[in-house]
């Protein structure tokens, strides 16, 4: 049974945010960008009030097509769906005080950090759905002999963080540092204790033996990767009661922000086998539900129409419109 996923109201302020660029040493090039409030009076000063999951159950794949650093794509997300809702470490004082987290502003270093590893885990996922005729998935799951033990071995999968590009090094001591119950994605911090040797690969905690075919390794990664990010980030919580649409008693899970939900969202596509391609006219993900034979280009008639039109016009084919 499919636990039914609370819809999440998000309160967007009508004037907005903005990035507020500060210094900090621990950020990438001593700089980090902070999604802040656009003060506001009167009739800005109000809220919009929106149900993502009601509005666009494909949302989460509109997040991973943000570009890296992108700022002004990363605001527009923010303006239109509200921030994550992400936490920062605080580290406490004295020698032997761990780290707590508490909720925080979002800052770009965070959104670049989940909006890589969703989307990885989506490309991973579409590669075990719809087939890997490239060979791409065997590039990314590797076996390794486990240092000082004999005879024994891991099974490792390839993260998103292989391209992160410049700033990879400084950010990479800047994850070391971060206590264990530090609220980062998988794909990005691995192992209790910080005990980091690369940023490039995840174990996958599996008995799986050496012949294993790289597509079930990864589909392991992946329900690895998938549970431990709603878990290890306090996403979701679980609640059982009535289902005012159904009348009857059921599960629900409720996201804790708007991170929660679209981990949801991408979790409900795996288990449902739900495609998200683009729609070939306004370029917006739209669901394909696994039962569907046909090869669906448009999210919708409007689009369908609108982009047979555009071809007429422009003298092109109209065929597949």
């Amino acid at each position: 049974m499919i636990a039914k996923v609370f819809p999440l109201c998000v309160h967007v302020p009508r004037a907005g945010y903005r990035w507020d660029v500060i210094e900090d040493p621990t950020a990438i090039e001593g700089l980090a960008a902070r999604l802040v409030r656009v003060p506001a009076t009167g009739d800005m000063a109000r809220f919009d009030t929106r149900e993502p999951d009601v509005e666009q159950r494909t949302l989460f794949k509109s997040f991973t097509l943000i570009p890296d650093y992108d700022l002004d794509a990363t605001l527009a997300f923010a303006n239109a769906w509200g921030p994550l809702g992400s936490r920062e470490v605080v580290m406490a004082e004295g020698p032997n005080a761990l780290a707590r987290t508490k909720h925080g502003e979002d800052y770009m270093d965070w959104w670049r950090v989940e909006i890589a590893s969703l989307r990885h885990a989506v490309r991973v996922s579409d590669l075990l759905r719809d087939g890997d005729p490239n060979n791409e998935l065997e590039t990314l799951v590797r076996r390794e002999e486990l240092p000082n033990k004999s005879g024994q071995s891991r099974w490792l999968v390839r993260n998103s963080y292989e391209l992160t590009g410049e700033g990879l090094d400084s950010f990479g001591e800047r994850l070391r540092k971060a206590s264990p119950d530090c609220p980062l994605s998988q794909s990005v911090f691995q192992g209790i204790g910080a005990k980091l040797t690369t940023l490039n690969w995840d174990e996958v905690k599996t008995s799986l033996p050496d012949n294993t075919p790289a597509a079930v390794v990864a589909e392991a990664w992946l329900d690895q990767v998938i549970g431990f990010t709603l878990d290890f980030q306090d996403l979701v919580r679980i609640q059982f009661g009535p289902d005012k649409s159904t009348k009857s008693r059921a599960f629900h899970v409720l996201p804790a922000n708007l991170l929660g939900l679209l981990w949801l969202q991408f979790a409900r596509a795996v288990a449902l086998g739900i495609r998200t391609p683009l729609c070939q006219h306004c370029g917006k993900p739209f669901e394909v539900l696994a039962k569907s034979t046909t090869k669906k280009m448009f999210c919708s008639t409007v689009c369908k129409v609108r982009e047979f039109r555009r071809r007429k016009s422009e003298g092109q084919p109209t065929e597949g419109a």
